[in-house]
């Protein structure tokens, strides 16, 4: 196999916890066909890490419905150093 590692990239994943009412969620959501799609959750929670200077890098997110609010919770990760 000619396919070799160059380089290796640490990172530290953590996850946060976002509770929204879900009116406001689907308002900022209503572009895409399923609201709670993979995409759409991403979208909301790019959103978010960009009003809060939030450097971070998205991965997975999951939803739950709850009393009336939407509850995300995103994997964002965040490179600590380059080997």
């Amino acid at each position: 196999m000619s396919i070799k590692e160059i380089k290796q990239k640490t990172v530290n994943v953590q996850h946060k916890i976002l509770q929204v009412p879900a009116q406001e969620y689907l308002q900022k959501v209503n572009k895409f066909s399923d609201p709670y799609s993979q995409e759409a959750l991403q979208s909301f929670t790019a959103d978010y890490l960009n009003s809060t200077d939030d450097q971070g890098i998205i991965g997975m997110v999951r939803y739950n419905k709850s009393e009336g609010d939407v509850v995300i919770d995103a994997a964002i990760r965040y490179p600590e150093r380059l080997s």
